[in-house]
Order: structure tokens, then C-alpha cells, then sequence
């Protein structure tokens, strides 16, 4: 039953399961990465992308565990019969939305744990289909599903906006600053972390700054909010009180580990990048994603912050692209070393969050649990 306590002990075969979910998707996407199918003089070539769609959003979208999908989540949705009675006030407009009407329209839960799936995997998943010609499919493919998917099993909302958030990436690229704001503000009607979007934002858009003061500003940022992090955290009110933990000096080693490799790698390609414009974009969200990464130790919610910057996905899969094509020194080492580097993102979150999150056993609607 929803909302009911259980004990969360670590299961092989729910490892086992998970990894091989990672495993599968990253070899549909190196098999099929270059299928294509015609049919008259239609040519489709996304069937790598149809494939592990399929899978993630079967995974994902009949899901039964998730601490939170089975507690709030469930509550949430159930009490949704209008705006005025859901029970918990102070979630953002557009998630409250979405309860409502898909809670008049179909009345199951599990429809919505499935809409919410859809609309959270499909548009990352569109975005690597529509840029396959500038992305390492395979990688992309690779970094969502190993860092950013697993973690999406409870934290649904924040999730769902970052997928939103893409579209913001996509503006930012094409110097369409205003779409880019009104992309933010949309996403963070489904949660708030969005704003954080602001922050490279503006960094683009004064363009004047060098990469040395954008770092300047940044620092400023993590020692103003250190500084100040006490009258910070009492802003936090409600749901949002449990993240006022000042305990989490371990996590700050681990982000040098999740971020240096990546900035190093960005450094590596740079000279390959012929758009001045996209080097900026890159590093601005490589940059802030760091920084709200090391915060997340001052203010641990800054630390669940960390989904807003998923576009990196998409950065990492653009400079193996480049490494490819010009067929970089130590290329095969590298891609390499980002396959070990996606596991363990993945072995530290499970084995780190998996009671947490309440993730083991994995259970769906149908009675499976592995």
C-alpha cells in the first residue's frame, strides 16, 4: 500500500537489474547508432532512440517504489480533485496543474506516474534523435541513464522541470536569449530549482565577461552563500526544511570527482570547437553545475539541485562527437575512461541513496519486484 513503511535492505538482484538496464541501453544505442530504415522515401533514423525510449519509459512509467512517488507523490495526486484542495499549497503551479487534470480526466495514480514518465524521458530523448549529427548518441545515451535516470524514481518533480529545462539549453546555443527566459520561467512552474537557470543565464549575457571573471563571480557566490548560510537555510520553510543540513562536508570531495574530469575534458576538445558561442555555453553550465554541486554541502538543497544542469549530458556527448571526428590523441582511452567514470557516478548514488531514496527492491505496478 501507498505510504506504507518497509524494510530497505541492499539487493544484488535489484544491482544486478540496474546496471544491466545501463548496460542494455548503451548497446542498443552503439548497435543501431547508424540503422537506418526506409520505407518508400521515408529514411527513420532514431530506432536506437525508439529502443531505449521504450525501455526507460516501461522501467520508469510503471514504477511502484520511490520513497517519495509512494508517499507525497501519492497524497499529492489523491486530494488533487481541484486546485483548491490538493493537499500540499505551497507545490508550483504547473505541477499542481498536471494533478488535477490528469487526476479529473483518468483518476489512477499509476496514469500519472506513467504521463509523468513520458514527458520527463521523452524530450531528452527527442533532443539526442534531433541533434544526433553534433552528439556521441551512445554517450549521451550513457551519461542520462546512469546518473540522471535512477535518481528521477523519487524526485519526480524536479526531474520532470530539468527535462523542460532543456529547451533552455537549446535557446541559449542559438543566442535566443528571451526564449531562454520565458523557458525558465515555464520550467520552474513544475519546481522552483529552475531560477537557478538565471545564473548561467545572465552569465551569457554579458558577453563581456571572460571565462577567468565568470569564475570570480562564482567563487564570490559559494563564499557569500557560506558566509550567509545560516540566514540562507531559515528561507527554506516547509517541505524544504529537511535540506537545511550543514552536515555534508563528504559530498564536497565528490564533486571534484564528478566535475574535474568533465571540465578537463571540455578543455581537451576546446581547441576543436570552432563556435566561440557554444565554448561559452558549455563551460557556463559546467562551471555553475560545480559550484551548485560544492553548495550542496553548504545548504544540502542546492545538492538536489544537481538535475538542473542535466543538459551537461548533452555537452560531454558533443565533445566525444568532436573527439570522433578529429580523431583526438588518446581518443579510444578516453571514452574509456568515460564508461568507468558513468559507473561510478552510478555505484556511489545506489549505493548511497538506494535507502534513501527507498529504490531496492524495484517494484512495479504489474507485482515485479527484482
Amino acid at each position: 500500500m501507498y505510504g506504507m513503511p518497509k524494510n530497505i535492505v541492499w539487493l544484488e538482484s535489484t544491482f544486478i537489474f540496474y546496471l544491466a538496464i545501463i548496460i542494455t541501453c548503451f548497446i542498443i544505442a552503439l548497435v543501431f547508432e547508424r540503422v537506418v530504415i526506409k520505407i518508400g522515401d521515408i529514411r527513420f533514423r532514431n530506432l536506437d532512440i525508439c529502443l531505449v525510449s521504450i525501455i526507460l519509459i516501461f522501467v520508469k512509467g510503471f514504477l511502484y517504489c520511490g520513497r517519495d512517488l509512494i508517499n507525497g507523490y501519492y497524497n499529492n495526486f489523491i486530494s488533487a480533485t481541484s486546485f483548491g484542495q490538493i493537499r500540499d499549497d505551497s507545490l508550483e503551479i504547473g505541477y499542481k496543474f498536471l494533478n488535477v487534470i490528469i487526476n479529473n480526466i483518468f483518476h489512477e495514480y499509476w496514469v500519472f506516474v506513467l504521463i509523468i514518465a513520458i514527458i520527463t524521458i521523452l524530450p531528452i530523448m527527442i533532443f539526442i534523435g534531433k541533434y544526433r549529427d553534433q552528439l556521441s548518441v551512445p554517450y549521451a545515451v550513457l551519461f542520462y541513464v546512469s546518473i540522471y535516470f535512477f535518481p528521477s524514481f523519487s524526485v519526480l518533480r524536479i526531474y520532470l522541470a530539468s527535462s523542460i529545462g532543456i529547451l533552455v539549453f537549446v535557446c541559449l546555443l542559438k543566442k535566443r536569449a528571451f526564449l531562454a527566459f520565458l523557458g525558465i520561467i515555464f520550467a520552474s512552474l513544475f519546481h522552483t530549482s529552475m531560477l537557478f537557470l538565471f545564473i548561467p543565464y545572465f552569465l551569457l549575457e554579458f558577453k563581456f565577461l571572460s571565462r577567468k571573471t565568470i569564475v570570480c563571480i562564482l567563487v564570490s557566490i559559494f563564499a557569500i552563500v557560506y558566509i550567509e548560510r545560516h540566514s540562507l537555510a531559515a528561507l527554506f520553510t516547509g517541505r524544504y526544511e529537511g535540506y537545511n543540513s550543514f552536515e555534508m562536508a563528504t559530498i564536497g570531495i565528490q564533486q571534484f570527482v564528478y566535475y574535474l574530469p568533465l571540465i578537463g575534458l571540455f578543455f581537451y576538445v576546446k581547441k576543436y570547437i570552432t563556435e566561440p558561442w557554444d565554448q561559452r555555453v558549455f563551460f557556463s553550465y559546467l562551471s555553475v553545475g560545480f559550484t551548485f554541486g560544492l553548495l550542496g554541502y553548504v545548504i544540502s538543497i542546492f545538492g538536489r539541485s544537481q538535475a538542473v544542469f542535466l543538459p551537461i549530458v548533452f555537452i560531454v556527448a558533443y565533445l566525444v562527437k568532436i573527439m570522433e571526428e578529429n580523431d583526438c590523441l588518446y581518443n579510444r582511452i578516453i571514452k574509456l575512461a568515460l564508461i568507468i567514470y558513468c559507473i561510478m557516478r552510478f555505484w556511489i548514488y545506489i549505493s548511497e541513496y538506494y535507502n534513501i531514496d527507498d529504490i531496492m527492491p524495484y517494484v512495479n505496478f504489474f507485482g515485479w519486484s527484482i
